[in-house]
């Protein structure tokens, strides 16, 4: 495969799952990977496949790393409150929230949000 079209593969899965996720943080539902998949008319596996080949890393991975930064972006330009922000980014609880948070932002959501 050529540089441009691993490119413009990557452009376009990463442009597809921008939409499902926003289309999650609307209805306040968890991104599921298999969800995707179906959506993009894939099985589970080739999804799997195209993200490692044109992305690099897991679609869960891909898809906490975007609910992480929507609930960072909720956290610095709102005034929501965590579990506010925990239900918008389609976290099913506040705990769940927290630890994912701390484990890819290297803080707690308050410590992120005084930064």
């Amino acid at each position: 495969m050529t540089n441009g079209r691993a490119r413009l593969q990557r452009a376009a899965l990463a442009a597809q799952t921008g939409r499902y996720l926003r289309d999650c943080f609307r209805a306040e539902s968890p991104p599921r990977a298999s969800e995707l998949a179906a959506r993009l008319g894939m099985s589970p596996v080739q999804l799997s496949r195209a993200f490692a080949a044109n992305v690099g890393v897991s679609p869960s991975r891909y898809l906490k790393t975007g609910q992480i930064k929507f609930a960072q972006r909720l956290l610095t330009k709102t005034h929501l409150t965590t579990n506010q922000i925990a239900y918008r980014a389609g976290f099913g609880t506040r705990a769940t929230f927290f630890r994912l948070f701390r484990e890819f932002a290297r803080a707690t959501p308050r410590r992120f949000a005084r930064r």
